[in-house]
């Protein structure tokens, strides 16, 4: 959707210059040492691509400017009410701004009377600018198609009651996302059966190969709950709030890849991914082989994946 990013007065970064992310790929990495605002970075991304961060945050930032393509529909909504602007109408308009972009300002706290507002910002070479207002709908119906989901640093996945959790970044609902996908006749178990499980053992073999995958109510403290079991070969059943960090990090990105987006209330929507500092606790076999997995389904898919990093991630990227 988005070309690049532009943004300033957010926390460490500055009112006066403006900073820019200004090329968005499949796969984008973000490194930096602690305190150097990488964290940040993904806040102004989340922010950009999600509505409801965006509304949730938009007074505490200066301002973000999104770069987008100039589409055939916009041009189509900005002539709709008219059959020609001056010299121009849609035909050869469209040949001038095509392979163009455009520059659209959100709210935030420079625009303290309208926070929610957007505005077309470009100046340069771009005709009948002012009339982009009326393609702005179009946009605004189409950023609302997109939701960011993130995974932190602080993370993990543990036995939980039954209830229906939206996976959170931190892996609260985890276990009901999978007991929900394995018990309820809604969804389909082969999913996690299948497409999870498939995936995990691809990421963990030779180090490690499993036979099954499973949720089972136990209980603890006297209370009722769900818990994910994983049986590798040769071995017995283990809990999985027993396994170690780098299993649940590899979990928990295979349930935002493939699991959530099959959730209805995220039917129709395109996720944008940003996944922090997932080289925490893997051995480094391990790492390489879960960045290959996200790299080829980021472009596999045409999703967008944000990771962060403080370092690991630039030499796997570099090698791959």
């Amino acid at each position: 959707m988005y070309i690049g990013i532009q943004f300033s007065g957010y926390k460490l970064f500055c009112e006066e210059s403006t900073l820019e992310f200004d090329k968005i790929t499949n796969i984008n990495v973000i490194i930096g040492k602690n305190n150097s605002g990488k964290s940040s970075l993904l806040d102004v991304i989340e922010m950009a691509y999600d509505e409801a961060s965006f509304k949730k945050q938009k007074r505490q930032i200066g301002l973000i400017r999104v770069n987008i393509p100039i589409t055939r529909d916009m041009v189509q909504s900005i002539f709709s009410e008219y059959r020609s602007i001056g010299e121009w109408n849609a035909m050869n308009y469209w040949k001038k701004v095509e392979g163009r972009n455009v520059l659209i300002e959100l709210g935030g706290t420079r625009n303290a009377k309208n926070p929610s507002a957007y505005r077309v910002i470009n100046t340069d070479d771009i005709p009948i600018i002012r009339y982009f207002d009326r393609a702005l709908h179009d946009f605004e119906q189409t950023k609302n198609n997109y939701i960011f989901r993130r995974l932190s640093a602080e993370r993990s996945i543990v036995p939980e009651k039954e209830m229906d959790l939206e996976l959170s970044s931190t892996g609260e609902g985890a276990s009901n996302l999978v007991r929900a996908f394995l018990n309820n006749s809604a969804y389909d178990e082969r999913v996690i059966e299948g497409l999870v499980f498939n995936a995990l053992n691809e990421i963990m073999y030779p180090e490690a190969e499993f036979e099954s995958i499973r949720i089972q109510q136990t209980k603890i403290g006297g209370e009722d709950v769900w818990e994910i079991y994983l049986k590798e070969k040769g071995r017995e059943r283990v809990p999985l709030s027993k396994s170690g960090s780098g299993i649940k990090t590899i979990i928990l990105v295979l349930l935002n890849l493939i699991v959530v987006p099959l959730q209805s209330r995220n039917d129709g929507k395109k996720i944008v991914y940003g996944f922090e500092e997932l080289e925490n606790n893997l051995h480094p076999a391990m790492q390489r082989k879960l960045f290959d997995y996200i790299y080829d389904f980021a472009v596999e898919n045409d999703i967008y994946v944000i990771l962060k990093s403080k370092g690991i991630f630039d030499y796997l990227f570099i090698s791959s």
